[in-house]
């Protein structure tokens, strides 16, 4: 059984650096974000760490520090333009594509394993989830396997 994150960071000192860890770790495993001169389908991808609308950003608060070439912090701006579900590409005035990453960790009581969902949302009904688990070594924590798709839209 594993442990939601804000609560095992809350209850236990050590747990919320196994969590910052894992967070960050996680942050490195993002695709790469889109090239900046990429016209034809412009997209600014951000990662949600608003501590009222993410575990990991009220844990973590260094985490913004630790965002991946070309990722930004979620702002209101970017979740208006992601909630945008029948796009109007035709308008001029369009606004850019906006992808958001959300990532869960979810810490196992032993604190030796993690499983982290990273899910995706995006401006016109697209988005995905995955789950991907990690284990604390003597070197410190490592990606178990590969992410597993657990939804796709």
């Amino acid at each position: 059984m594993f442990v939601l994150l804000a609560i095992a960071a809350a209850a236990l000192p050590s747990a919320g650096g196994d969590i910052c860890a894992v967070g960050r770790l996680a942050l490195q495993e993002l695709p790469a974000a889109p090239a900046a001169g990429n016209t034809e389908r412009p997209v600014d991808v951000y990662v949600e760490l608003d501590p009222s609308r993410s575990a990991l950003g009220r844990a973590c608060s260094t985490l913004r520090e630790s965002l991946p070439p070309g990722y930004k912090v979620a702002d209101d701006d970017a979740r208006a333009r992601m909630a945008v579900h029948a796009p109007r590409l035709s308008e001029p005035h369009w606004p850019r594509a906006a992808s958001i990453y959300s990532i869960e960790v979810y810490l196992a009581p032993d604190t030796r394993s993690a499983i982290v969902h990273v899910e995706h949302s995006c401006t016109g009904l697209c988005g995905g989830g995955t789950e991907s688990s990690y284990v604390h070594t003597r070197k410190g924590w490592k990606l178990k396997a590969l992410p597993v798709a657990r939804w796709v839209s």
